[in-house]
């Protein structure tokens, strides 16, 4: 394409991953330091063992690798623990992706997840908007919504009721009305006022907000600002009794 900034441009529409094939591809990819434990040395000797199947022994039984003379106990497990690194990672790759998640992101969530990854995803991506930066609600609404999560779920629920919060924040606000957080909450998840009580008691529960009644209106604190103002007024009560 021509691109405006940077002239002629190649635009890729799609590709495919294969592995190597030949002896000497198979020797070059092992050799490249991608997986841990094998290098140049026992890369030569593998290949020259398994040949072409060297791949797929590796993946599907690497317990065969104590056939290699010289390649040790340890050295193996650190073989079998990179291979398998490196499919748990290109399985997650494929999962994130096929649900709108952008490679950047799918790298982040396997840095803070590793293994666990596809799991916590699938029981509750809303989770990522509270655990990684940049993820935020809106994101992960959209990963729920492709994974068929129920729009009245309590994790989304609790989600929409944080980010309103959050929101409030933004703008300068320490705490909102409840029934302003209420209302504003059930307009952005399109779900009935009944529906969120359940979910406001829950994240109470957990102190993850903080109620509380001025002139005869009951307020929302998220956890953070009300600590922070219980201990503004504690340090002012002790300021106000220090002698001068």
């Amino acid at each position: 394409k021509e691109d405006p900034k940077h002239g002629r441009q190649f635009l890729l529409e799609s590709y495919e991953k294969r592995e190597p094939k030949t002896l000497l591809g198979i020797r070059k990819y092992l050799s490249s330091g991608l997986i841990k434990g094998i290098g140049p040395k026992f890369a030569d000797k593998i290949v020259d063992h398994f040949g072409e199947d060297t791949l797929q022994i590796l993946k599907q039984t690497p317990e065969l690798l104590e056939q290699i003379p010289g390649l040790g106990g340890k050295t193996i497990e650190k073989v079998v623990a990179s291979v398998e690194q490196h499919q748990t990672i290109e399985k997650m790759m494929v999962f994130l992706q096929s649900h709108g998640i952008s490679p950047l992101f799918a790298q982040k969530i396997y840095k803070k997840y590793k293994q666990q990854s596809i799991e916590i995803v699938r029981q509750n991506p809303f989770q990522l908007a509270t655990d990684l930066h940049g993820v935020g609600f809106k994101m992960a609404d959209a990963i729920a919504s492709s994974l068929g999560i129920d729009s009245a779920a309590e994790p989304r629920l609790k989600a929409g009721l944080m980010f309103i919060l959050k929101q409030a924040m933004g703008e300068g606000h320490v705490c909102l009305p409840i029934d302003e957080l209420m209302a504003q909450t059930q307009e952005l998840l399109q779900v009935s006022g009944s529906k969120l009580g359940p979910a406001l008691k829950s994240l109470a529960k957990e102190q993850q907000i903080f109620e509380g009644e001025i002139d005869q209106t009951i307020y929302v604190w998220p956890k953070p600002l009300y600590l922070a103002e219980i201990g503004i007024a504690k340090e002012i009560q002790r300021l106000k009794g220090a002698p001068c």
